[in-house]
């Protein structure tokens, strides 16, 4: 009773904060047989967008087909100015399929693949133009395995051995002409991984390890290290 209680209060939470807190825009999507054809509610898919009043962002869309609903797909924002979007059937479920990564300007940054909700599998990741930067391999969401990644001219910056979520060994650590680079002190898990500007001249962040676990970030100038710049 108290589960039952609690998931109808949520919903109506939702849906309330729904209405006062944002803007709704609704349409139709068509399969391209019917692209051609009048709109019948009974077949066509009704997409809710419920927007941010502020920003304007895209905060989730709901399907739904003769007002039995199909899919949600909710949205959130990084500090680094990108999204990620995810899709379940309702609120309370599990993410499904895939999780996709977007620029601000709607280009593709990274697929995830999903299974039970966990990242599985290999996710790739990309440049603004649309080159591959990294493959990760997941496990039941954790890194495990071998990540490689690469400048945007294609050649390989090295490969990455994770267990179970905890880095453990570097491979291989070119600059993007082929050049090898110094790493740091990093060796089995421990000590300091240097990271690169986007032309491998400089060294731009510091990460330290202990047993493959990150427990310190910061700017090889003493700074903050702004988002999303961490690329291991």
């Amino acid at each position: 009773m108290r589960i039952s209680i609690f998931i109808i209060s949520a919903g109506l939470l939702i849906a309330l904060c729904s209405g006062a807190c944002s803007k709704v825009i609704r349409g139709y999507v068509q399969p391209r047989e019917r692209s051609n054809m009048p709109v019948d509610p009974a077949v066509d898919t009704l997409v809710k967008s419920f927007h941010d009043r502020k920003s304007g962002r895209t905060k989730f869309q709901v399907y739904s087909v003769n007002n039995k609903k199909v899919l949600v797909r909710q949205f959130s924002y990084m500090k680094d100015s990108t999204y990620w979007v995810s899709t379940a059937r309702g609120f309370f479920n599990k993410d499904e399929g895939f999780r996709y990564r977007y620029y601000p300007n709607g280009a593709l940054a990274a697929v995830v693949p999903l299974v039970d909700g966990k990242a599985e599998g290999t996710a790739r990741y990309f440049f603004k133009d649309g080159s591959l930067s990294g493959e990760r391999l997941f496990r039941q969401d954790q890194q495990d395995s071998t990540t490689r990644l690469f400048w945007e001219n294609g050649r390989e910056v090295g490969t990455f051995e994770y267990d179970k979520g905890r880095l453990m060994r570097v491979h291989n650590y070119f600059d993007p002409a082929g050049k090898p680079l110094n790493m740091g002190s990093f060796e089995n898990g421990n000590g300091e991984l240097w990271l690169y500007d986007d032309k491998g001249a400089e060294v731009e962040q510091i990460n330290t390890y202990k047993a493959g676990k990150l427990i310190n970030t910061r700017r090889a100038d003493g700074g903050k290290v702004p988002p999303g710049l961490c690329r291991c």
